[in-house]
């Protein structure tokens, strides 16, 4: 990028801590975050987020595309 570029981690609250940072943060270009599925998995109905998760975040690129894979063992049954 031919620039410096800082990383800072701010864990804690179910990633709600740093993704509140990055929501508030002005928008310059210069915050990013990068947060797994992102932070519209955190509107469960009887939270509060300090923060407006469809309106704060714009996507930009996906970074990642893994395969997922459900095992059972060989013998199971289903129950339904």
């Amino acid at each position: 990028m031919g620039q410096p570029v800082i990383v800072e981690n701010r864990g804690g609250g179910g990633s709600v801590i740093g993704t509140e940072v990055v929501a508030k943060a002005p928008p310059d270009g210069y915050s990013i975050f990068d947060g797994g599925a992102g932070p519209g998995d955190q509107r469960e109905p009887a939270r509060q987020l300090p923060y407006d998760a469809e309106k704060s975040f714009a996507p930009v690129s996906l970074l990642v595309s893994a395969p997922m894979v459900l095992s059972v063992h060989s013998r199971s049954r289903s129950t339904m």
